[in-house]
């Protein structure tokens, strides 16, 4: 009978967590570097969201310089960022897949911080929309660079917390660009601001390109000390081998759950304050911007911290995907019960506590593909996640609610009836998506059982 380490990868499906680090370099500290690394990329998502987002509180002003529509300004603040974000994310992913990195980084965050900047430069709408095309293109290699790296920077042991923190900059972002955008907007109007907002990514950029390195690549699997031929295949035939990974499979259904929940929440739950409670759009802009970033900045690192905790007593890397899920299933209940709270006192407090727990599960999407497709696809899969979570779940979840709730307004109110439409679309949406993280625990669970029976051989 041969050894069991001699079998070829394609006798059973390899855990590539498992084969991308030996335990004794698991073992060491993590050097410094990484952690300054993992700093930069942190800092890079949050001028990437305050980038992104700065036009939205700024589109009033715009319109009335420009003499522009409602419908130019959403293509302004949607649709060309997004559009062109997904387009470009898949080819940027590719690079990341095969190229440096950390280059691609640095120039990623100088490109994107000049268009976020020159939007202040514009002198009418359809330059503006141009200006966003290029800051959605060269953003799209952020996420999927950023997670390649910190999976070469990080053992798996800490890759979670690691993770964490990374993603803690978009919520950081989000609590940082209403103040600083308002501020400068009232004192100096929308063109400095966005001067202003873009300038430091360059400053970034050339820090990036000067300081940050590029780490080795660990291998999608080491036989007995021998690293296998990774294999470069076409872009359809990786699409076709993640999504015949089962484990990728409800990874990626869970994503677009939970980008469904959240897209709805960030664009409708204040709109249901304000008519079920009566608030202003200055209590609701502070609710939702400050408020709502600061509890999912917190949320994400709790996740981290204690699912690094888990498996570092424990030794059981199942918890990666069981924690989430059991906070995601958790959540569930409390997210219809904030939207028959009788009082808004009562509503933003189960509020809080339900964004406390479904936010935390959002890192361990990003976190998961690290160790569910193996290191040669880390990019590819990144970016699959950000098409479910955007396209799918950014772009259905908001409109349908918006159809139901006109259907029942007849009928119930216009309250009354965008609270029935949020009820399908979060609850039910979270608890699915804290379900497919138990199913890849499970799978994992049996994958593991299997290499242990084959190795007794």
């Amino acid at each position: 009978m041969p050894d069991s380490q001699s079998i070829p990868q394609a006798a059973s499906p390899p855990l590539f967590e498992d084969m991308s680090t030996t335990p004794q370099k698991d073992m060491k500290a993590v050097p410094a570097q990484s952690w300054y690394t993992l700093g930069l990329l942190t800092v890079a998502y949050a001028l990437a969201t305050t980038d992104r987002f700065t036009i939205n509180i700024l589109l009033e002003p715009i319109k009335l310089e420009f003499g522009a529509t409602d419908a130019q300004m959403g293509i302004l603040s949607g649709a060309s960022f997004i559009v062109f974000y997904l387009i470009f994310g898949i080819p940027m992913a590719r690079i990341a897949d095969r190229g440096n990195r950390s280059l691609l980084m640095a120039g990623s965050v100088t490109i994107w911080s000049i268009f976020a900047a020159c939007t202040g430069f514009v002198t009418n709408i359809w330059m503006a929309m141009a200006s966003r095309i290029g800051l959605g293109a060269a953003e799209s290699a952020c996420l999927p660079a950023s997670m390649s790296l910190i999976s070469d920077l990080f053992p798996e042991r800490r890759r979670q917390l690691a993770a964490s923190i990374f993603q803690g900059g978009m919520p950081l972002g989000m609590v940082l660009v209403g103040p600083i955008a308002g501020y400068l907007a009232h004192n100096y109007g929308w063109r400095v601001t966005l001067i202003a907002v873009g300038a430091p990514g360059l400053i970034l950029g050339l820090l990036m390109y000067f300081t940050m390195k590029e780490p080795a690549r660990r291998a999608a699997s080491a036989l007995n000390g021998k690293a296998t031929v990774v294999v470069r295949n076409s872009i359809w035939k990786d699409c076709a081998s993640l999504f015949g990974n089962p484990r990728f499979a409800l990874l990626f259904a869970s994503q677009i759950m939970i980008g469904i929940a959240t897209s709805v929440i960030v664009v409708w739950f204040g709109v249901y304050l304000m008519r079920q409670f009566g608030i202003s759009i200055q209590t609701m802009a502070i609710l939702i911007g400050l408020g709502m970033g600061a509890v999912m900045f917190i949320s994400y690192l709790i996740c981290g911290f204690i699912t690094t905790w888990l498996v570092e007593r424990t030794g059981n890397r199942r918890f990666t995907s069981t924690i989430p899920g059991l906070f995601a299933l958790a959540a569930a209940p409390l997210g219809a019960l904030m939207l028959f709270a009788p009082t808004l006192e009562s509503c933003l407090a189960i509020a809080t506590l339900f964004f406390l727990l479904m936010f935390s599960s959002r890192p361990a999407g990003n976190n998961l593909v690290l160790e569910v497709v193996p290191p040669s696809q880390h990019g590819l899969a990144v970016s699959m996640i950000m098409v479910a979570i955007n396209l799918i779940g950014g772009g259905l979840g908001p409109l349908v609610v918006g159809m139901v709730s006109d259907t029942l307004s007849p009928a119930y109110g216009t309250a009354q009836s965008l609270k029935w439409a949020l009820l399908g679309a979060i609850p039910i949406e979270v608890a699915l998506s804290g379900l497919a993280f138990l199913l890849i625990s499970r799978s994992r669970k049996r994958q593991e059982a299997a290499s242990v029976k084959v190795a007794a051989l």
